[in-house]
């Protein structure tokens, strides 16, 4: 059995919503669509941020390469956070059921295994949506899982991209649930540059067009990227 190890530092960061780039940056990956080349994943945290004081918080089971159960612990081995059984339908829909109180979650994907929508069963406003055009690019998210800590508002993200199908362009929105989309209301800009093929820069604007934020990005020989500034 092949276990993976990951050492994931808890910041409070992650109580606020999740950008659109970091949006986008996961669904490049296999891990939001269920999926991995792995049969168990083991997750440590350490609130402190100090090797030290890493602890065992997370356990995904995956077979043929999709992801089956999920185990979450609040502290390890006594109190568990959630217990996610994971079960997948001919029809391209996957249910998740937690096995600690019997809520669940219903997973959509494409034909191509890329997650379409996930939807928790009981509430359904709390959901994500994602959208691709033909080539597999995702060109727009809804994100209502309670991106800003405030349960009445969702984040709406669109992506633009060049004739080279490289991503130019990040739109964020807020929309109020239930709304329809054409009242989002526009609050941020992202601008990707582009040197050989590799993404540069990046620009976050305001809606005034100002330079909010500015992150450059770095690779080695290989064109891995190596650090992001």
């Amino acid at each position: 059995m092949k276990t993976l190890l990951l050492l994931l530092f808890l910041c409070p960061c992650f109580l606020f919503a999740q950008s659109g780039f970091a949006q986008w940056t996961a669904v490049q990956g296999t891990e939001l669509h269920l999926m991995s080349d792995c049969k168990e994943k083991k997750i440590y945290a350490s609130e402190s941020g100090k090797e030290q004081d890493l602890s065992l918080r997370q356990v995904q089971t995956f077979k043929e390469g999709r992801l089956t159960h999920d185990m979450m612990y609040e502290i390890y081995p006594d109190l568990i956070f959630f217990d996610m059984e994971i079960k997948y339908k001919d029809d391209l829909t996957a249910e998740g059921i937690n096995l600690l109180d019997s809520s669940k979650v219903t997973y959509s994907f494409t034909k191509d295994n890329k997650i379409r929508f996930y939807v928790v069963d009981q509430q359904s406003e709390v959901h994500v949506i994602y959208t691709y055009n033909e080539d597999g690019l995702l060109i727009r998210c809804k994100d209502c899982l309670n991106p800003y800590g405030d349960h009445q508002w969702c984040a709406y993200y669109n992506y633009l991209y060049d004739k080279n199908k490289n991503l130019i362009k990040i739109e964020s929105s807020n929309l109020e649930k239930s709304k329809p989309v054409e009242s989002r209301i526009l609050f941020a800009v992202d601008s990707l540059v582009y040197n050989n093929k590799m993404l540069t820069e990046r620009y976050a604007l305001n809606t005034a067009g100002t330079t909010t934020k500015k992150s450059n990005y770095f690779y080695d020989l290989k064109g891995q990227l190596t650090q992001e500034v």
